[in-house]
């Protein structure tokens, strides 16, 4: 079962023994392993004209980043099950130019210096 404590950042899973869960991740998301011990496997990626996959392997309180968006898989790995923590980046808001207080806003833009 899930649990969530804000929706956009925060997911805390439990896994059974031998259970495989798809996973959407972004970019800068962390995967921590909060109980037992958890297999990640990562979208497939082009190098060069070869494709490879990560995969790695992550012990009782070890924690990856992601660095791009798509799909992993994690897998429990011990007879107990395991438990994992995904953390969200949250979203940085973004500044516009109207947003951006300017002194000669609103009035005519000062004449450049000779």
């Amino acid at each position: 079962m899930d649990r969530r404590r804000d929706a956009s950042s925060f997911l805390d899973i439990r896994l059974d023994a031998g259970q495989t869960l798809r996973l959407p991740v972004v970019a800068g998301s962390v995967l921590v392993a909060a109980g037992g011990r958890l297999r990640i496997a990562g979208p497939p990626r082009w190098l060069g004209e070869r494709m490879v996959a990560m995969d790695l392997m992550l012990d009782e309180g070890q924690a990856h980043a992601i660095d791009g968006a798509g799909w992993v898989a994690v897998d429990a790995v011990d007879g107990a099950g395991g438990r994992l923590w995904r953390i969200d980046p949250l979203p940085v808001a973004r500044w516009s130019w109207d947003r951006l207080r300017l002194p000669w806003r609103g009035r005519h833009r000062p004449e450049a210096l000779p």
